[in-house]
């Protein structure tokens, strides 16, 4: 058992630092030369971790993913897309309209968390993916500057 362990270890320390090595120019700061996917990789992993979170009584974080340096979180609304629809119409908004209120309260809410606001500064990208119960995605603000 222990040796699977340091087995499964090593193979995990390896793959890491091969990423790393094959991490194309996306990767890296122009100002620092920081390997930002390389950071995007540690914090999914430190997020994963902790999945699912319950946000609210009407959000659940579900999963995060990394994709060269923007680290994509899934959260999951407590609606289905019908009921999504039915709450734009009876607010007289337009998927538009939540859209622009999306993207402004997420870019808050990353920039004002001092990690996430250190990696947007130096390459990296948040984006959440607002999936509905029925697996429609009806949002997906990306923050790419703070």
């Amino acid at each position: 058992m222990r040796l699977l362990l340091i087995v499964i270890l090593g193979a995990a320390l390896a793959s890491n630092a091969r990423a790393a090595s094959e991490d194309g120019p996306e990767c890296f700061s122009k100002f620092t030369k920081f390997n930002v996917c390389e950071k995007a990789r540690e914090a999914q992993a430190g997020l994963a971790a902790t999945l699912p979170m319950k946000l609210n009584a009407n959000i659940t974080m579900s999963t995060a993913i990394v994709q060269g340096p923007r680290v994509i979180i899934t959260a999951i609304w407590n609606i289905d897309k019908s009921e999504f629809d039915a709450r734009l119409q009876a607010n007289n908004m337009t998927v538009a309209d939540l859209t622009l209120k999306m993207d402004v309260a997420t870019k808050n809410s990353v920039c004002s968390l001092g990690l996430m606001a250190a990696f947007v500064r130096l390459g990296g990208q948040v984006q959440y993916l607002y999936r509905t119960l029925d697996g429609s995605i009806v949002l997906s603000p990306v923050v790419a500057a703070c």
